[in-house]
């Protein structure tokens, strides 16, 4: 009833139930109603979701291959389509103040997506911050980054 009456922390509340009940599409209709109301979590969790999205149509290559071209041209054009409007979300949530939009912002450096070069280096910062700021998955994301580049950003 709260979300359904523009109560934004209930549309966030709603988006992440569906998500928990493996209602993505739900899920992310209710994140954006939340996003849209200038609910900086809703933007913030929405422009994970759009990330995680975009990169399951990346992955999903090998599949892909088989269709015709324009299809494969199509999908991959959505996916940046996506992945940019998932950094403009990240980066009006980050402004408010929103510390998870760090994690968004860092996977979008650690890839090179959404307009950004690749800059695993400015992916650890995104990271980094985050979990000096009390983010939990900033803190394992900065943890297993450094773990697997501290070799390579040695040299």
């Amino acid at each position: 009833l709260a979300a359904g009456g523009g109560y934004s922390p209930a549309m966030q509340a709603l988006g992440c139930s569906y998500a928990t009940l493996g209602d993505v599409a739900a899920a992310m209709r209710w994140w954006r109603r939340g996003a849209d109301s200038g609910y900086a979590l809703s933007m913030s969790t929405l422009g994970l979701a759009m990330i995680e999205q975009a990169a399951l149509v990346r992955a999903d290559a090998a599949t892909l291959a088989r269709q015709p071209r324009e299809i494969v041209a199509k999908r991959l054009e959505q996916a940046e389509k996506e992945e940019a409007e998932a950094r403009a979300l990240l980066e009006s949530a980050l402004q408010t103040g929103e510390v998870e939009a760090l994690i968004g912002i860092g996977e979008l450096y650690y890839f090179g997506r959404g307009g950004y070069e690749q800059c695993p280096p400015m992916a650890y910062a995104c990271y980094h911050v985050a979990a000096q700021l009390g983010s939990r998955r900033g803190r394992a994301e900065a943890s297993a980054m450094s773990l697997a580049h501290s070799r390579a950003w040695a040299r």
